[in-house]
């Protein structure tokens, strides 16, 4: 119940984000002033450029100079700039659950069963921190997206034979390939497919058991985005405060019924087994 709800009413801020492209500059421009690390292909290219959608005292400098959320926060909301496929032979995972949301052009993604979806402008979708996927193309010029996430739950890696594999040892081993090779005949079906219709869901990509951090973390994303957009279309003060607090209370109020129900579940499958320790957030 909980999750159709929610799925619904991310499935509703995306379409409206997506469909005013005003509002999608003035949320990459607040980004920009909070800029995160880029990642880098081999050949010294920029893959995806990133940026915090957090304020600026949520943040702070870890060893390296690079902005992180602080400990306290549970939640982190990036604008991501993709600006060409994955390069990887195998597909990752991610050490945290996310949602995102296209806000700029699109993307084409590969599930671990070999699914395709295609997610445009207004898109939005939520995965476990344990799907495997990879970006099999962008559109011309890149794509933008929205990406939020919880805490981190695992260190990430990539799917090689049923075994994950972390990070740092895949990249040691130089499992990449040139861009232009990710470009085959059966993204381009795929395209030409979504001239007459969705492919595939579009709002779930894959589920694990809920806890009330997940909960709670997708809520008060959920809250702040609402915040964010009341004051772009300056709404009054009082209006903010109002829907903050008693956003604050459904959150509270949810998260008690959650921890009445978990006596009762049971918990879901794990992640792969990952002899590495520590790495870095990706």
């Amino acid at each position: 119940m909980f999750a159709k709800l929610s799925d619904f009413l991310w499935a509703r801020l995306a379409a409206f984000i997506g469909a005013r492209p005003a509002l999608v500059d003035s949320l990459i421009n607040t980004a920009r002033r909070n800029h995160y690390l880029d990642i880098k292909g081999p050949d010294g290219s920029i893959y995806m450029e990133r940026d915090w959608l957090m304020p600026r005292w949520m943040l702070r400098r870890d060893e390296d100079g690079d902005l992180r959320p602080r400990d306290w926060v549970p939640f982190g909301a990036r604008i991501q700039h993709i600006c060409r496929p994955d390069m990887d032979r195998h597909k990752h995972d991610h050490p945290c659950n996310y949602r995102t949301i296209v806000l700029r052009n699109y993307y084409v993604e590969q599930m671990q069963d070999g699914t395709r979806h295609r997610r445009k402008a207004g898109d939005t979708a939520r995965a476990a921190c344990t799907h495997w996927h990879t970006i099999e193309t962008v559109g011309a010029g890149g794509v933008w997206t929205l990406f939020i996430t919880g805490r981190k739950k695992q260190e990430w890696g990539f799917n090689v034979d049923g075994k994950k594999v972390h990070w740092k040892e895949y990249t040691k081993a130089g499992e990449v390939l040139p861009a232009g090779l990710r470009q085959n005949p059966e993204v381009r079906r795929v395209e030409l497919a979504h001239t007459h219709g969705f492919y595939g869901d579009q709002s779930v990509i894959a589920q694990e058991p809920k806890s009330i951090a997940d909960v709670a973390t997708q809520f008060v994303s959920f809250v702040l985005l609402g915040i964010a957009l009341a004051m772009y279309l300056q709404a009054p003060l009082w209006v903010i405060v109002v829907g903050a607090g008693a956003s604050g209370i459904l959150v509270l109020a949810v998260c008690f019924y959650l921890l009445l129900d978990s006596i009762t579940q049971v918990e879901g499958l794990g992640p792969l087994v990952d002899d590495e320790e520590g790495a870095e957030s990706a």
